[in-house]
């Protein structure tokens, strides 16, 4: 009598691998998880993107944040409001933080610089 993970368990456990400093752990159990084709949720992605953007990451973030975009739920507005404040404060390209930004607005979302 087993019983299967589900889209909850599989985020809590993402959450705090991430929390733990183990981003490379909770990325590749990310993706085992979609090779199941299960659907997570953005709270998920989030956790991941967090960890990847706090270790000045942001191509690999920005990356999983397109890919959120594809392959679960869309992204929400604390999704946004990560990468944006990441790509403010990572030392990226100011730029690439402006067209976010306007990426941003033209979803819905007002960027928050705070």
């Amino acid at each position: 009598m087993g019983c299967e993970p589900d889209v909850v368990t599989y985020g809590t456990l993402i959450q705090g691998l991430c929390k733990a400093g183990r981003v490379e752990v909770a990325s590749r159990l990310l993706r085992s998880i979609q090779m199941k084709g299960m659907v997570l949720t953005p709270q998920a992605y989030n956790h991941v993107i967090q960890a990847l953007l706090k270790r000045k990451r942001t191509k690999e973030a920005m990356r999983l944040f397109r890919e959120m975009e594809e392959k679960s739920d869309p992204p929400d507005a604390i999704s946004y409001k990560i990468i944006f404040r990441g790509l403010c404060s990572t030392g990226g390209s100011i730029g690439e933080a402006v067209d976010f930004a306007f990426e941003m607005i033209e979803r819905g979302y007002i960027p928050e610089f705070s």
